[in-house]
């Protein structure tokens, strides 16, 4: 498909061309590429056609100098394969029907787009993703996830948000010549403006910001029409530079960069875009870069690049890994890849330069919080958009996914708050392997414009509800947690939080009051007295002791002490949350799904258990929650610690709370012991009668 798209895309361009060689010699390709002339000719048009494929793609006008090397469009000796006269012909009809060619006229007021469809977005990837959709995996084993047109168009739309007419128009003047490859004599005149993918695939974040270029260009009020075409030509050579490890993936982004009339696209194969040393004389040069790289827990291995990554002369960190406020490190033998790419690419931004990033939500969790802090020293944070479970559902991956918008720091930077959404819809839904409407629209324009429109204001410092409907806030970057997901910045949470710290005499977060026990964990023995299940706790916090003296599970068990307060991590739409009492003895185990609270001196735990059974508590965690669905949904244990609860200065209001809460509990033991004990004498009397 993208041979038969190439040779129309020629033709486009030369209409008139003769061919010189093979079978076809002395012919018009614009006689051979007909539906009409397949059909007629059979295996002669076949074999013509083919021929005509070899010329073209040999033609020295899609020839282009790669680290010196001059490499072609397609693969040496690659031929047309395609040879049922029936099918070639229907493929030739489908394309004589589309004009792929963008033709870069200026456009004029009221001016209305004429004749033929124009193809402007990614149309070999579009057929690459349907054909291959969800089986794919590349020949280096990070996989291809093509991103929806939806989500890339969204991030575009917010990353041009930043970028201004003089960006555009700039030329590199003094910038270092040997940083990047001249084709034109005066490297100074070339456009300093540059947009980069080093996971580019088909090129789709590319060719979109390059659409995004060209109307700014065309529809602007800067420069003549001949000054326009002139620099927006040097631009498509000159301002977009993409890698990749699939050679199959580049080809057919050359040939997207070729329907906007540019055969000499600054597009690489590359091994390791990590390790790669073409990339490495770009550090700190782009002014975008908009990407979705490979991800998937330990899936990076490569000792040079992991090595690499820890080269903080360099400006990278993150093939290390540590706990915040822990001077130590220690060198990762294996790492999600997204991670490293989140600092390979901001470190290959200028000042002030932008990158927007596909990453899992995984890696915006609480347990990378030295990641966070160490990248937001780096970078400011000026958006994270959640996007729905399925966004990658046709590619194969059900991995819940954001988007987020980071910018170089420089001394021009202004801080301002973070733009959170969430995205619930993004204009599509999975059916078996095909893509429907959905019926509930796409959020992602209107999550975009938003941002479009917050961004020509003057922001407050403080937090803002923008949104209901898809969610959106403003969350002040001072108050940026450990966890970087856009349901920690929810409404709800925000509205739960302000209750609190608005409404009672005082407030503070858990954390300030418990710290995690010791993740301790054994499985039941001879010494365990009990072994605390979920289902032993309800939901008015009383335990089931008899039935936790018996349990005898498969799995391993948490070691808890008294005091200590455990809250279940599984579904917190249903609080279950319990103490255990001074008066237990010998060894206590809990299931893992609990999160041990452990009270700081001096806190009283049935405070702290009361408090987090609030409606205000439930609030601020169920949206942290995830999972496939409602009964198996989790909240990360580390979140929980963010939860703000009601905290009076007065240690008798507190202490008269907890002690209420302490007796109803006990009465509730006592009262079971008593049924248990009753039911024990009948069963006796029966027993003896």
């Amino acid at each position: 498909m993208g041979k038969l798209i190439f040779m129309k895309i020629h033709l486009e361009r030369r209409p008139d061309h003769i061919l010189q060689e093979g079978s076809a010699r002395g012919k018009r390709l614009a006689d051979l590429f007909t539906p009409s002339h397949v059909l007629l000719d059979g295996r002669q048009a076949i074999g013509e056609l083919q021929d005509a494929f070899a010329e073209l793609a040999n033609s020295p006008e899609y020839r282009i100098a790669v680290d010196g090397v001059m490499q072609t469009l397609f693969p040496p000796r690659e031929t047309l394969r395609l040879d049922n006269s029936s099918v070639l012909a229907m493929a030739i009809r489908i394309l004589s029907s589309l004009t792929l060619s963008v033709v870069d006229i200026p456009e004029k007021e009221g001016q209305k787009a004429q004749g033929k469809p124009l193809i402007q977005q990614d149309l070999i990837g579009a057929a690459y993703d349907v054909f291959l959709r969800g089986r794919y995996d590349g020949a280096g084993g990070l996989g291809t996830h093509l991103t929806p047109e939806s989500v890339v168009d969204c991030m575009v739309k917010m990353a041009f948000v930043h970028v201004s007419d003089d960006q555009i128009w700039a030329q590199r003047g003094d910038l270092p010549t040997r940083a990047r490859r001249s084709v034109i004599e005066t490297e100074k005149d070339q456009p300093a403006f540059l947009v980069g993918d080093i996971c580019c695939g088909t090129g789709r974040f590319l060719i979109r910001a390059l659409a995004e270029v060209r109307q700014r260009l065309l529809r602007g009020t800067r420069g003549t029409d001949a000054e326009k075409a002139y620099w927006l030509n040097l631009m498509k050579r000159h301002s977009f530079f993409g890698a990749d490890q699939s050679a199959s993936s580049i080809l057919k982004a050359r040939l997207n960069f070729l329907m906007f009339g540019e055969s000499h696209a600054q597009l690489l194969t590359v091994e390791d875009s990590i390790l790669e040393p073409e990339i490495d004389r770009l550090a700190g040069q782009f002014d975008l870069i908009l990407t979705n790289p490979p991800f998937g827990e330990g899936k990076y291995d490569a000792p040079a690049g992991l090595e690499k990554m820890r080269r903080v002369d360099l400006g990278l960190r993150l093939g290390w890994s540590w706990k915040v406020g822990d001077q130590s490190v220690k060198p990762l033998g294996r790492a999600d890849p997204a991670l490293l790419f989140l600092d390979r690419n901001l470190q290959l931004l200028k000042p002030g330069g932008l990158l927007l990033i596909v990453l899992p939500d995984g890696l915006l969790g609480p347990v990378y919080a030295y990641a966070h802090r160490y990248i937001l020293e780096k970078a400011a944070l000026r958006a994270v958009v959640s996007l729905p479970r399925d966004t990658f559902a046709l590619s194969g991956t059900v991995a819940k996914t954001s988007f987020l918008c980071l910018q170089r720091r420089a001394p021009n930077v202004e801080p301002q708050p973070v733009f959170v959404a969430l995205a619930n819809h993004v204009g599509y839904l999975k059916k078996g392997l095909v893509q429907v409407p959905d019926p509930e629209g796409n959020d992602l324009p209107i999550i975009a414009q938003t941002y479009a429109d917050l961004m020509a204001t003057s922001l407050s410092d403080a937090a803002q509800e923008v949104a209901d409907r898809p969610m959106m806030v403003l969350a002040p970057e001072r108050e940026l947690r450990d966890s970087l997901t856009a349901q920690s910045y929810h409404s709800d949470r925000l509205r739960a939080e302000q209750a609190v710290t608005g409404f009672t005499a005082g407030a503070r977060a858990l954390r300030d009051v418990v710290s995690l026990a010791p993740r301790d964990s054994s499985m039941r023995t001879a010494q365990t007295q009990y072994f605390i299940s979920v289902l032993h706790v309800d939901e008015r916090s009383n335990v089931d002791w008899d039935a936790a003296f018996s349990h005898t599970p498969t799995s391993k068990g948490m070691r808890c002490q008294p005091r200590d307060v455990l809250y279940s991590c599984l579904n917190p739409s249903k609080v279950r949350v319990a103490v255990v009492p001074d008066d237990i003895r010998g060894e206590i185990l809990c299931s893992t799904e609990f999160a041990v609270l452990r009270p700081r001196a001096d806190e009283d735990p049935y405070y702290i258990a009361l408090a987090l059974r609030l409606r205000t508590s439930q609030r601020q965690l169920i949206p942290l929650a995830r999972g496939t669905s409602s009964s198996r949904q989790r909240v990360d244990e580390r979140d929980l610690l963010d939860v703000m609860i009601p905290y009076s200065g007065a240690v008798s209001v507190r202490n008269s709370a907890a002690e209420r809460f302490r007796q109803a509990l006990q009465q509730a033991r006592e009262a079971d012991e008593l049924n248990r004990a009753a039911l024990c004498s009948l069963e006796e009397t029966a027993g003896g009668g």
